[in-house]
């Protein structure tokens, strides 16, 4: 399956930018370069036997097969592919096919022309490399984060139930799930587009969904066990209400996952189908296979049981349940008080998300720090000071050269703008430059010119530029692309639906969670506080990744940016996993609600009931999503620290303070407008 996954799909196919790079590559065969070759000389580039031998390699490079062009310092005049100690020549290959045929025509001139070609010594990377060690980067993560989590996680059931038979359940739920989601990974490979960062993510979704499902089955049948019910009794009541918690659970982590297909990228639409398979399953496994088992095994789910107390986590546990009660009742008594300074907590958390910022390009945050394309770009970044440039494209497709030259020229005269290569020759200042040979290209109907410009692709110059570009009067339609355009036209589409995802999750959640209590008020409430605790955990990962404090505990170092994709991920997934809790914790105050009709004695019961179980849950789910942050790919470092911060803040802030404090001053207004059926899904 690893070898069918996609390193791609980041653009937004109708993004002015990769509508640039369609045409390029269709009409004029031109685009971005995979390839770049260091050819390193014996003597100046400069020197008449260097430039022959230069064309001569270019040449050799243009004949290979599947290579569109070949561009250096000997066939063009773009000086900044000379090192700054004239020595060394930087080549920019344009390759054809799509990402697997490219790595063939790379293998291909790796094998013919790296070494020693001739008077020049020879290295070669580009973006197929660090496409490549994606791949292998992504896969040892992976194989990292599950024999760290899943003996881990073996050890927190066992002790959370006290029973090496019941343990056993959900870990065999748990390897059920994670099998069907590999396999679910390896079928959508087959028909579409799916990401690398997919296994990663969905995997350990499926396994922690799985697990965390079938901890609230298991725990809550042997709870009915323990109060003298029958088995088919016991399980009855326990598919009733734990049962009817997951299905909702799983409903609500399935609508919020699905915001992710809204947008308009092949990257966040592979994650979507893959996660939305995986809770499918998870949740699946856990209704039928966990039901199936604990009829089979009846009281035989307490043997091997390593206590002899008889006391589990969350049978009985009346010592934790106690702790959560007495937290309960201290927050009971000063309600007011406790709901403005958790709130404030959690505003001063998200209070460095205010100032993120996001660019660079995808492979700064999906590649290890001691990937070889990574150190092979800092060390062109220091031979070649200008090749980091940007350079956009502007395409004119159809204005063909005659009347291309005096926009070419205009363009030569903006601030910031170094030249203006275009079929013709070179502009600078306005002036027509010799040129040993031509950057753009041209066919009948229309040209391409590429603007050379001393600015890195992220920096605001650069931005500047390209609207810019955008803006000025052009004799023809006009579309601008190269990496700057792409990054604009990326945070655009991220950003521009940012507002509507956000929107439909909202709604829908918010529906659930009324179909499952019953109330406009309690959803209301999960709803809000349930986003703050997530803006709150993606302000202390930015304080952590962005800003540089602490960074070492984690392995991190301080970044200029972030990928702009990874809070609009975050969110669609952490946002579902966080209603989990709301929804256990609710369905166990209303459940004591019903019977007594007291909010505030339902709010300890409830407490001291749901509390243990939030908390093992909880840290099953840390050691899973902890575990990604020991990866070595920074994206998805992130994301799991992302996700662990998340649960710590959900579990002391919200869970702990938030939740009783808000249902005490809401009083009987919680129900309204009615109340829940009988049972109300408890866990």
């Amino acid at each position: 399956m690893t070898d069918r996954l996609s390193s791609g799909g980041y653009e937004d196919s109708a993004a002015e930018s990769t509508r640039a790079e369609r045409v390029l590559a269709e009409r004029f065969g031109a685009g971005s370069a995979q390839l770049l070759l260091v050819a390193r000389a014996p003597a100046p580039v400069t020197d008449p036997s260097i430039v022959a031998a230069g064309r001569h390699l270019g040449a050799e490079l243009n004949r290979v097969p599947g290579v569109t062009y070949a561009q250096s310092v000997w066939n063009t005049s773009d000086i900044r592919l000379k090192s700054s100690d004239g020595r060394a020549a930087l080549i920019r290959v344009r390759l054809d096919g799509d990402n697997r045929q490219v790595a063939r025509h790379y293998d291909a001139i790796v094998d013919q022309f790296t070494g020693r070609h001739g008077v020049f010594t020879i290295s070669a990377t580009g973006t197929v490399v660090a496409q490549r060690e994606v791949a292998v980067d992504v896969r040892h993560d992976l194989v990292r984060s599950e024999a760290l989590a899943v003996p881990l996680v073996a050890v927190v059931l066992v002790w959370v139930f006290g029973s090496l038979v019941a343990a056993a359940v959900p870990l065999v739920v748990g390897a059920f799930g994670l099998a069907a989601t590999t396999a679910v990974l390896a079928a959508l490979t087959r028909v579409t587009e799916v990401s690398f960062f997919a296994l990663n993510i969905t995997t350990a979704l499926g396994f922690a969904l799985a697990v965390d499902y079938s901890l609230i089955l298991v725990s809550r049948f042997r709870q009915e066990l323990a109060a003298g019910h029958a088995v088919p009794a016991a399980l009855e009541v326990t598919v009733a209400t734990a049962g009817r918690t997951v299905a909702y659970s799983a409903a609500t982590v399935l609508l919020s996952v699905s915001g992710l297909a809204l947008f308009p990228m092949g990257f966040f639409r592979s994650l979507c189908w893959a996660a939305l398979s995986v809770v499918v399953f998870a949740a699946g496994a856990a209704l039928t296979v966990v039901p199936a088992l604990l009829s089979l095994l009846g009281h035989g789910i307490d043997r091997g049981r390593l206590r002899t107390s008889g006391r589990s986590a969350v049978r009985g546990g009346r010592s934790a349940g106690e702790c959560w009660a007495a937290l309960a009742r201290w927050v009971i008594g000063r309600p007011g008080p406790v709901l403005l300074a958790a709130t404030s907590v959690l505003l001063v958390l998200a209070a460095p998300a205010l100032g993120v910022r996001f660019g660079g390009t995808p492979y700064d945050w999906w590649t290890a720090p001691q990937a070889q394309w990574r150190m092979s770009t800092e060390q062109i970044q220091a031979q070649f000071p200008l090749a980091g440039g940007a350079t956009p494209r502007v395409v004119l497709p159809d204005t063909p050269p005659p009347q291309a030259r005096a926009y070419t020229a205009e363009l030569s005269r903006l601030p910031g703008v170094l030249a203006v290569g275009g079929p013709g020759g070179v502009y600078r200042a306005g002036h027509l430059q010799r040129s040993y040979g031509e950057i753009g290209r041209a066919d009948a109907r229309g040209t391409w010119v590429a603007v050379v410009t001393p600015f890195a692709s992220s920096t605001e110059q650069a931005r500047h530029l390209v609207q810019q570009l955008r803006a000025h009067p052009a004799p023809g339609p006009v579309l601008v692309g190269g990496d700057t355009a792409a990054l604009i036209d990326g945070e655009d589409a991220v950003g521009g639906m940012l507002g509507p995802v956000a929107l439909v999750i909202v709604c829908a959640t918010g529906a659930v969670l009324w179909a499952f209590t019953g109330s406009v008020v309690l959803p209301l409430k999960a709803l809000v506080m349930n986003s703050l605790s997530f803006v709150a955990a993606f302000g202390v990962a930015v304080w952590v990744f962005q800003n540089g404090h602490l960074a070492g505990l984690v392995g991190a170092s301080a970044r200029d940016s972030l990928d702009m994709r990874l809070p609009a991920l975050l969110a669609c997934i952490a946002f579902g996993i966080g209603m989990d809790y709301e929804l256990w914790l609710v369905s166990r105050v209303a459940e004591t609600y019903w019977q007594t009709g007291e909010t505030r004695a339902s709010v300890v019961a409830g407490l001291r009931d749901a509390g243990p179980l939030i908390s093992a849950s909880a840290l099953i789910l840390l050691i899973v999503t902890g575990a990604l942050a020991t990866a070595q790919v920074p994206g998805i470092k992130l994301m799991g620290f992302t996700f662990a911060a998340a649960l710590v803040i959900d579990l002391m802030l919200v869970r702990g303070l938030v939740m009783p404090a808000f249902m005490a001053v809401a009083g009987r207004w919680n129900w309204w407008p009615r109340r829940l059926d009988r049972y109300g899904g408890a866990p």
